[in-house]
């Protein structure tokens, strides 16, 4: 019984570690997070962004596969850490992009996506979203995946559930499913 309660314990403390560094894992560091005051922000990033965050955040600033995102927390909920991502060449904004994410199916790309993962081995963006305010047995989480091609994503993983909680068990719609099967091995749930 000890044996499975710190296995239970060691698991938490590496999905808790996996979450608060974007995914990363131990052969996979985290790139370096920058926080950025507005006086820091250069001028073509702050134009870029299209949701108006809380003046009292900050910005973040990440290397991310040769490129800079710039990340600005945009109005959510207690589910969701909503944010829009600006890809730039270099950290004084050249080439600033907002990005736009496809959501598949002819939906239209949304400009802020919830609950961002980047994945730096596979140059991919993952999302995790909770719709809170769902009708009664309808899809309520969302789980997306993007490779980034210069300033470009594309999805190439969508699936959803009506199970809010992920309980175990839970039946999962996969809608789109593009990955390589060398990234399956991804730890993404």
């Amino acid at each position: 019984m000890a044996i499975v309660a710190r296995l239970r314990t060691a698991s938490a403390a590496l999905f808790l570690a996996a979450t608060l560094t974007g995914g990363a894992t131990a052969a996979e560091p985290p790139s370096e997070l920058v926080s950025l005051g507005s006086d820091s922000v250069p001028e073509a990033v702050k134009s870029a962004f299209t949701c108006d965050g809380d003046p009292e955040a900050t910005i973040l600033r990440r290397s991310f596969r040769g490129a800079v995102i710039f990340t600005n927390r945009c109005p959510g909920n207690n589910q969701n850490y909503v944010e829009n991502l600006v890809h730039a060449d270099d950290e004084t904004g050249r080439g600033a992009t907002l990005l736009a994410f496809p959501r598949g199916r002819g939906a239209p790309a949304e400009t802020a996506i919830a609950n961002v993962r980047f994945f730096e081995r596979t140059g991919t963006i993952g999302e995790i979203a909770v719709d809170t305010e769902h009708e009664q047995n309808a899809p309520c989480r969302f789980e997306r995946m993007w490779r980034l091609k210069k300033n470009t994503p594309t999805l190439v993983f969508s699936r959803w559930t009506r199970d809010c909680e992920v309980r175990a068990g839970t039946r999962w719609k996969t809608v789109i499913d593009k990955r390589r099967r060398a990234e399956r091995a991804e730890n993404w749930d």
